[in-house]
């Protein structure tokens, strides 16, 4: 196999023969890129083509199933989303924008739909879903239970992680 060079970070498949990932240039900026892989050897084939150049921050990274859409999450100032379409880099949409809360984990649904993900706010961490096409989010999860993760189960169900929170502060716990 071959290797990657440089500050690599949030390294995601995208299809079946493509991996996309993110180049940290350094002070806060880098790029995205795809290498196109050959199933038969496992190598790489040809230079890397640059899907999305000179963004803030990435902080999270995830494909649909079939690789023809990327989620990123960037931090210039505050958090945002974006859906990349892999037919068209350098074009993104903004999805999700958030002032006051750090968003996480994004996952778009098995049709590329929807993309599911979580926030913290000061409610706490919660899971919500939102339309790839825009429009308002929607809860998955309430404030009662700390939700770290939300992925599809299929193109209709979500399944969430929770963080247990020790309410006499002791971790790791006592068996």
């Amino acid at each position: 196999t071959d290797s990657l060079l440089g500050n690599i970070g949030l390294a995601q498949w995208s299809g079946p023969s493509r991996i996309a990932y993110y180049v940290n240039r350094a002070f806060g900026t880098g790029d995205i890129l795809i290498r196109d892989l050959d199933p038969a050897t496992g190598r790489f084939r040809g230079a890397p083509s640059v899907l999305w150049a000179a963004l803030p921050a990435v902080m999270e990274l995830s494909s649909s199933r079939t690789g023809d859409r990327l989620m990123v999450v960037v931090r210039p100032v505050v958090d945002e989303q974006h859906l990349v379409r892999a037919a068209t880099p350098g074009a993104s949409r903004v999805l999700v924008r958030s002032l006051n809360a750090y968003l996480g984990d994004p996952h778009l649904s098995p049709d590329g739909s929807r993309v599911a993900y979580t926030r913290e706010d000061a409610l706490g961490f919660n899971a919500y879903w939102a339309s790839v096409d825009g429009g308002e989010e929607h809860p998955i999860t309430g404030d009662s239970v700390a939700t770290v993760d939300a992925e599809w189960l299929d193109d209709h169900r979500v399944v969430t992680t929770t963080a247990q929170v020790w309410l006499d502060n002791r971790w790791p716990p006592r068996m």
